[in-house]
């Protein structure tokens, strides 16, 4: 876990390592490993935050970034994780249907 331009808290720490460990099963235990950067920018308006995932998996990378179309930033870092590791859900279930040739 990164963390830039905030003080975080063991309760988002904690926070962190329960979504992550939602995904090792649905990645069937294969997950090697996860880095997570959360980010406070203040060149906006209001202050936002923005999460990025890399989660390394045989093969490759799945990785969750600013670029992602459908990863917003937000004014609270526990609602830009979730958003981020949701979209990390859905990349590691496409991952696995293509390794079982179910896609």
């Amino acid at each position: 876990m990164t963390f830039r331009g905030f003080k975080h808290t063991p309760a988002l720490d904690q926070f962190i390592r329960e979504r992550a460990a939602e995904l090792e099963p649905v990645a069937s235990n294969r997950m090697t490993s996860c880095h997570i950067v959360v980010e406070l920018e203040h060149e906006h308006a209001v202050p936002v935050f923005h999460a990025r995932i890399d989660l390394c998996v045989p093969g490759g990378v799945i990785a969750v970034n600013k670029d992602a179309p459908d990863l917003r930033p937000h004014e609270d870092a526990y609602t830009a994780v979730r958003n981020a590791f949701a979209i990390a859900r859905r990349q590691i279930e496409s991952w696995e249907q293509r390794r079982h040739g179910t896609a």
